[in-house]
């Protein structure tokens, strides 16, 4: 699976370590305790280190990829029925995300029954024709500074596609060759507890080859794909440290068009020909921070 080789993590173990971290509860990983041996005596003794204490500036993320049968009860209105679609997103981006078949919504630190389940955190039942290795998740943390960004793919790699984005007035049709389907998010801190994430969809296409690329500290030379960024596609939510971003795609598409929206081509399908559809899940996991966390008013 293309995106696995970026998670390295069960999503699970990922994710219960941070909820335990976020709970207050000690956390061995964070903690890690040195044994020093006394010369005269042959015993033991535990020095604990304090963890070094991230700066202000740092924004930590857990993202975690969830793969399940296309139709699984959990990746239906199921799942979307308890998230918070609307306060998300303004309605004029969310129409034209929809259009360009994302689903998007935001789960609160307390993640409804269904997201549970998919997260790994919750058991439950397999359905009868289920099997173990059509349900897949990995995960990895990602520490960024305020206004730095990171790549999220999300697709296979494909040797063509075809992309039907929706413009503002219709479907514009676009073929792509040695492609594969990202997210360009950047992470910006807005206050104690509080952070706020940029998505924009992308297709890298093309031969890898050496270009210049502007960084903070001037041009560099990095091997890189054609990027095709869909810029009107881009948008932003604001999350509370706990919170998660929930995106997947609408999988029965868009009545305007017959090809792939960009959605579908981002999260259903794998390499394998299988019918699977992927879940983005990206939860803010901790901000350096000097006072308490302010919560999200209900």
């Amino acid at each position: 699976m293309a995106f696995a080789a970026l998670c390295g993590v069960s999503g699970c173990t990922l994710l219960q370590q941070g909820w335990m971290a976020f709970s207050g509860k000690p956390d061995p990983q964070q903690t890690p305790e040195i044994l020093t041996a006394n010369a005269a005596g042959g015993s033991s003794e535990n020095t604990v280190l304090k963890p070094i204490a991230p700066s202000r500036n740092t924004i930590q993320v857990e993202v975690v990829f969830v793969e399940r049968t296309a139709d699984d009860p959990l990746l239906s209105d199921l799942l979307w029925r308890d998230l918070d679609q609307v306060g998300a997103l303004d309605p004029a981006i969310r129409e034209g995300l929809k259009r360009n078949g994302f689903r998007i919504g935001i789960s609160s630190s307390s993640p409804p029954v269904p997201l549970q389940k998919l997260l790994g955190l919750t058991s439950e039942i397999p359905d009868h024709g289920s099997a173990e290795d059509a349900r897949k998740l990995v995960g990895r943390r990602i520490a960024l500074t305020s206004g730095s960004e990171t790549d999220l793919q999300t697709s296979q790699n494909f040797e063509t596609c075809t992309v039907a984005a929706w413009n503002g007035e219709g479907h514009e049709k676009e073929d792509f060759k040695n492609a594969r389907c990202l997210f360009k998010m950047r992470a910006q801190r807005v206050q104690d507890g509080w952070a706020k994430l940029e998505f924009v969809p992308e297709v890298h296409h093309g031969d890898m080859v050496l270009r210049q690329i502007p960084t903070a500290d001037g041009w560099t030379l990095k091997s890189t794909q054609n990027v095709k960024a869909f810029s009107s596609q881009r948008f932003e939510l604001t999350l509370n440290q706990g919170e998660m971003a929930v995106i997947s795609s609408n999988i029965e598409g868009s009545a305007d068009t017959a090809s792939p929206t960009l959605g579908q081509q981002f999260f259903v399908g794998n390499e394998k020909g299988e019918n699977v559809r992927r879940v983005l899940i990206v939860r803010l996991a901790d901000l350096g921070r000097s006072e308490g966390v302010l919560q999200r008013s209900p």
